[in-house]
């Protein structure tokens, strides 16, 4: 084998090898976001109970984005299992990035995230596209409700990556397959 490939050859196995490494950070994050849904999903339900919080916001914004269907769109317990797939889809998807982020996971990093996630989307998309009304205009204890549920995932989403990323045994090498020539 010519001396360009091996270099050609080593080159695409540091690819593989990093893209291993890539897909697994992004699959423990989504991972650790199921698990920081699930600790969120449980406060808002207390927060619900408490009377603060009214209809948990992703059960409105599923009712809102699916009723465009007319009367097919889901009631009842419909709504509540296609707002707890798309709650728990959405916390996955976040983790997943959250894992690609650079650097070792730390509760301050994911408080952080957390509230950046509250920010994005309750101070900016879902008003703009009339899910959920400005945080300034909705329904008192609601925007409070949500930011320290926020908080609760970002803080749980860093635990979670951070048990993960340590207790992950190395990965196997990239080998070279053989081929025929």
């Amino acid at each position: 084998m010519t001396r360009r490939r091996r270099r050609r050859h080593g080159t695409a196995r540091a690819v593989a090898a990093s893209m291993q490494k890539q897909v697994v950070r992004a699959s423990s994050g989504a991972v650790s976001g199921l698990a920081a849904t699930a600790a969120m999903s449980l406060f808002l339900l207390a927060a619900r109970r408490l009377g603060v919080l009214g209809e948990p916001p992703p059960r409105r914004i599923t009712r809102r984005l699916l009723s465009h269907l007319g009367p097919l769109s889901p009631r009842g317990r419909g709504l509540d299992a296609a707002a707890t797939l798309a709650h728990f889809s959405f916390g996955a998807a976040i983790g997943g990035l959250f894992g690609l982020a650079p650097g070792r996971p730390s509760a301050a990093r994911g408080v952080l995230f957390g509230l950046g996630v509250w920010a994005f989307n309750y101070a900016g998309v879902l008003p703009q596209l009339g899910l959920m009304p400005p945080a300034r205009r909705d329904r008192p204890g609601r925007p409070a409700s949500m930011i320290v549920a926020h908080l609760l995932y970002g803080a749980t989403l860093a635990g979670c990556q951070r048990h993960f990323s340590e207790s992950q045994p190395p990965l196997p090498p990239v080998t070279r397959r053989a081929t025929s020539t």
